[in-house]
């Protein structure tokens, strides 16, 4: 569980952003700590968007014997997930990218610059 905590409050301080709303991101960061395992294994995580973030960008791998991790990322907030088959000509491993819409609050407020 201190790993989880930890892993939480690395990802709100890394991911933190004037436009990002700190509840929802408190719940991401709670819900990829909770999703990390021995088979998911987080390699990137960003943000995409200007002049305030979009979407939340979770980039892991799978090995294909933990294919059904998958199901796990897997949340309504999830807009998508991209899966990339990795290594050739046999693939070994998949990539996966997950997206996850950012709200912004100044849209919420009524204004948006």
């Amino acid at each position: 569980m201190a790993e989880n905590a930890t892993m939480e409050d690395v990802l709100m301080k890394h991911l933190s952003h004037p436009d990002i709303d700190k509840t929802m991101l408190k719940k991401f960061s709670a819900h990829l700590a909770s999703m990390k395992s021995a088979s998911l294994k987080f390699e990137r995580i960003w943000w995409l968007g200007t002049p305030w973030p979009e979407i939340l960008n979770v980039q892991t791998r799978i090995s294909l014997k933990n294919v059904a991790d998958i199901q796990k990322l897997i949340t309504p907030e999830i807009s998508s997930i991209e899966v990339f088959p990795l290594g050739l000509p046999d693939p070994d491993e998949l990539q996966a990218i997950v997206k996850i819409p950012l709200i912004n609050p100044r849209a919420k407020e009524g204004r948006l610059n």
